[in-house]
């Protein structure tokens, strides 16, 4: 099977860039960053697809698992590309071709999997959605990223939603979307313009040219937990770039590893496509994780390394000291949410080590710790920029800041989405020379570890004096009892603002804010960083991914 080249079919990184910025200074900037990335050989040059492609010949017994309450499913590298050709070959019956955007609404699954790739395989643009969004959402979603595509599974819940598919559903014309359903129909009847997944996937196998490394491949959306979502362009060499120079787990030990994050989401679809990749057996989850399920998971798969939100560790950390269960577990990797230092200390007692790190839709990591690194920095820093990634820390004026002193994260990396789907985001969120402004706060100390201090829309600013979020949930972190906590602005009418903390503590854990004021004067902190009120919570409001929603808890405030 032939691959194009970088920059030999339409549709590149040069093309779009050009059509992406209106300044022409910054576009030559980020092809030349891009070019520079090629040169350094870590953009690779071929797609995701011929990566499993080489894969299914290399190494064809590699296995993903996905585990569920209904059963475990595996899929060999082979068995993917297989799939794959068989998949692409019906999409492309039906009509996709390159360019076209895709929305994918699966759950974790082998069928996730191979749409992901038959998707990629055509030079198709994926456009993963989460589970969590109904039918109004789901038609917006749809709009809002020009999808003449949907794949979408058959489940409990969705009895209802005939009628909605059936008027979405057509040949891609005239503003209809080609549907595509996946799983038994549970709507007691069908549609004739759905077409069944049994149906795509039995088609002829695809035997066209994989497309090149450069070309937009994912659009993505971010969370929106503080401002709207934006829509983020990968390329095929982006994400595999992450998959080749992050230094995860898997690298550091031998044995199965397991991702807990959702499809739909950045996460999910490397999930997925790692162990192809990577050549490590690997566990995703078939549903949202719950602790029980997921404990179980790890001990029947004797899973040595798994990554996923600090919320999902911090639950196996409590039912581990509730001497519930024993864990294979010595590595847990992560990261998109505030990381208590308690947390890294307690997983240690257990044999666990913690890799912090910094990453983004746009960027899926920055930074990160290694077991080599100093224990205070592992505890408390971000770590060191990964391979190909570079950090700078500007202040107002756009210069860099000295050590310690805090400034604006700009970043590069060959991880690097090529840009935002708005000219106008990427007028204003890229340097001159085409850097990424990512709107958080932090610091780079002498030894080049880096610490975030805040989101610059997160900060606090109670009577002139700013205070940071993160810094007082690592605070409220260190009390005994603190689970997790959330600190957000509330309105006041004579200092502008006060600090909040949102608690979720453990159960007969008895806080006020008299011991509160106590600790963090044992601390040595500031007494205008105390918070001024506190809210007890069973949870709080989260992303799919389980990060904290701090709009949704300032809104209960106002």
């Amino acid at each position: 099977m032939r691959v194009e080249n970088n920059g030999a079919g339409a549709g590149g990184a040069e093309e779009w860039i050009a059509a992406h910025f209106s300044d022409p200074a910054k576009a030559a900037a980020r092809l030349a960053i891009l070019q520079q990335s090629r040169t350094d050989g870590l953009h690779p040059g071929y797609s995701l697809a011929e990566g499993v492609r080489r894969a299914a010949h290399d190494t064809p017994n590699v296995r993903l698992i996905v585990a569920s309450k209904d059963g475990d499913t595996t899929l060999t590298a082979a068995e993917a590309w297989r799939r794959t050709r068989h998949v692409a070959g019906g999409l492309q019956a039906l009509g996709v071709g390159r360019g076209d955007r895709v929305a994918v609404q699966l759950p974790n699954s082998p069928e996730a999997l191979v749409t992901y790739l038959a998707v990629n395989a055509l030079g198709a643009v994926l456009v993963p959605m989460i589970q969590a969004l109904g039918p109004a959402d789901t038609r917006q979603a749809l709009e809002r990223s020009n999808s003449t595509t949907l794949v979408i599974a058959a489940r409990r819940g969705r009895e209802v939603e005939l009628d909605w598919l059936g008027d979405l559903a057509g040949d891609g014309s005239d503003g209809s979307i080609r549907v595509v359903l996946v799983g038994e129909s549970m709507f007691g009847g069908e549609v004739a313009t759905v077409t069944p997944w049994a149906q795509v996937e039995s088609a002829d196998p695809f035997s066209g040219v994989l497309p090149a490394g450069d070309v937009p491949a994912v659009l993505l959306y971010t969370s929106g937990t503080t401002s709207q979502p934006k829509a983020v362009v990968h390329t095929n060499d982006s994400i595999l770039a992450y998959l080749d120079v992050v230094p995860c787990p898997p690298f550091q030990f031998e044995g199965t590893y397991l991702w807990s994050w959702p499809s739909g989401h950045i996460g999910g679809i490397l999930a997925a496509i790692s162990p192809m990749l990577r050549n490590v057996d690997t566990v995703i989850l078939g549903e949202r994780w719950d602790t029980e399920f997921l404990l179980d998971t790890l001990v029947r798969y004797d899973v040595r390394g798994m990554s996923g939100v600090t919320t999902v560790g911090l639950r196996l950390l409590d039912a581990v000291e509730s001497g519930d269960v024993d864990l294979p577990l010595e590595e847990f990797f992560t990261g998109g949410a505030s990381i208590p230092s308690s947390f890294v200390r307690r997983a240690a007692t257990h044999g666990w080590h913690v890799t912090r790190c910094y990453g983004s839709t746009e960027n899926p990591v920055l930074t990160a710790t290694v077991r080599d690194d100093p224990q205070d920095r592992r505890e408390s820093s971000e770590g060191r920029p990964v391979r190909g990634a570079r950090v700078r820390i500007l202040d107002d004026k756009g210069n860099d800041c000295p050590p310690m002193v805090q400034g604006e994260l700009a970043i590069l990396s060959a991880q690097q989405m090529l840009g935002y789907e708005s000219i106008e985001l990427n007028d204003e969120s890229f340097t001159a020379d085409g850097w990424l402004l990512t709107g958080d706060l932090g610091h780079l100390d002498e030894q080049g570890f880096m610490t975030i201090t805040d989101r610059k829309k997160d900060i606090i600013i109670r009577g002139g004096e700013n205070i940071s979020s993160p810094e007082v949930e690592q605070a409220l972190s260190t009390i005994p009892g603190v689970r997790e906590s959330a600190v957000v602005s509330m309105p006041d009418p004579d200092l502008g603002e006060r600090a909040c903390a949102f608690l979720i503590v453990h159960p007969g854990t008895q806080i006020d804010l008299e011991s509160v004021r106590a600790h963090f004067a044992s601390l040595g902190l500031a007494r205008w960083k105390v918070p001024e009120a506190l809210r007890f919570v069973d949870d709080f409001p989260r992303t799919s991914t389980g990060k904290p929603i701090k709009q949704a808890l300032r809104d209960q405030l106002r």
